[in-house]
């Protein structure tokens, strides 16, 4: 469960990140050949970071920073020390497909954060391509766009606005005088 349900229905949010894990984790570690495991993260693990210069490298420090992140830094402890071949792919926002109706958290994060998106085929296609390598077991590794999927929360926020119909209204946004930015 990702925000912002996860931050709506944390105790919900809780059994389905991290004891669904953990389910999951003891049924491949009771099977007579145990599977690898690969863990869907997320590249906000490494919490707030607008102060450090990009890119993030796996080295770098995590923190949680909410229910989600608490989640998925829980779930990541848990298959390492799972016993199982895994891997740890941490993803960078993947935009879900369609669109849904703008949720109060879009307009609680800072214009000018910066994110990384990543487009749901090329997620795929990363794990597609992971699995059929010998070289990700027993690693973390980071799945983004890449510099042209480096964007600013504003644009960001301006292009699925306009998308989900409201109209170039960014520039309402962008020109306030009470955000941080």
């Amino acid at each position: 469960m990702i925000p912002p349900e996860s931050e709506d229905h944390p105790e919900l949010a809780r059994e389905i990140n991290v004891e669904g894990t953990r389910l999951l984790l003891e049924a491949a570690k009771a099977l007579p050949a145990p599977p690898a495991f690969l863990f869907s993260s997320s590249l906000d693990v490494f919490g707030h970071t607008q102060h450090l210069p990009p890119p993030r490298r796996v080295s770098d420090p995590v923190e949680a920073t909410d229910h989600y992140t608490t989640h998925k830094l829980l779930c990541e402890e848990m298959v390492r020390t799972s016993g199982l071949r895994w891997a740890i792919f941490r993803f960078a926002d993947v935009p879900p497909p369609g669109m849904r109706s703008p949720h109060p958290i879009m307009f609680r994060i800072p214009l000018a954060t910066r994110i990384e998106v990543i487009h749901t085929y090329d997620a795929g296609l990363a794990v597609a391509n992971g699995v059929r390598s010998e070289d990700i077991w027993g690693r973390v590794l980071l799945i983004g766009g890449g510099a042209g999927c480096q964007i600013l929360y504003r644009d960001y926020l301006g292009r699925m606005l306009e998308m989900m119909g409201s109209g170039p209204t960014i520039s309402a946004i962008t020109s306030c005088r009470t955000c941080p930015c």
